[in-house]
């Protein structure tokens, strides 16, 4: 059938293009709408994935304020500060000058045991954010020095986790003399830690620190004799610091 057959008005009608742009527009805004809707849902479980990870960043800034806070440098000015005993000794606070001048020091009296001392529970939990940093602390020999030999079978530090496991420092660090002396233990694999009395390796050891339920500080360091040893200024820095 020719348009020419048509009726003058359809013909023109058939003939107008008036209404092609409305309809171009409308066309285009649909695919721009659904492109938008999945362009908005890639980007939505992007910026999920970055959300969690900026949290699991942030959680671990709150345990690196935990130590900042609580332990950047305790001085026992007027008590142990959660320090307890582990062993027959004695553990005082007492008010002489300590380390550096100021009252206040941790005094132990050796009992005849391996002179043990449990760390606050700022130093249990999980720890894997303090790997690669220090614990620094200053150390007197108050009574003892000068006999006997350095207690080099029982660890300096010893972590002990949920399960059982022994993650320690054997060292032959023991204050020299009369006055006081400083001594750091890096938290890093390669820096003389032991596993249950075996190398451990860097995975092993940030495993170990997980989930640790105690840190114990050598305080006896001489064989054969009793003796008395003082504490001060315990810092515990992460390795970001």
């Amino acid at each position: 059938m020719s348009c020419r057959s048509l009726p003058p008005a359809l013909r023109r009608f058939a003939a107008a293009t008036s209404g092609a742009v409305t309809v171009d527009w409308t066309v285009l805004t649909a695919a721009l709408v659904g492109i938008g809707l999945a362009t908005g849902g890639l980007l939505s479980v992007a910026a999920q994935r970055q959300g969690e990870g900026v949290s699991d960043h942030l959680d671990g800034l709150e345990l690196n304020d935990r130590f900042r806070t609580e332990l950047a440098d305790i001085q026992f000015l007027d008590g142990p500060d959660g320090f307890l005993n582990d062993g027959p000794g004695v553990l005082s606070h007492a008010d002489g000058p300590g380390s550096d001048g100021a009252p206040g020091f941790l005094h132990y009296r050796d009992g005849g045991g391996t002179g043990l001392i449990l760390a606050p529970e700022v130093l249990s939990g999980d720890l894997r954010d303090l790997y690669g940093g220090t614990i620094a602390f200053d150390m007197a020999a108050l009574e003892g020095s000068g006999a006997g030999g350095p207690t080099e079978a029982v660890p300096l530090l010893t972590m002990t986790t949920a399960d059982g496991r022994r993650l320690e420092l054997h060292s032959d660090y023991a204050p020299a003399g009369a006055g006081w002396s400083s001594a750091e233990v890096t938290l890093r694999a390669d820096a003389g830690w032991r596993l249950d009395g075996a190398a451990v390796t860097e995975p092993e050891m940030r495993t170990a620190m997980a989930d640790v339920t105690e840190t114990r500080l050598r305080m006896q360091h001489l064989d054969g004799r009793p003796e008395a040893t003082g504490l001060d200024n315990l810092t515990v820095t992460t390795a970001g610091f």
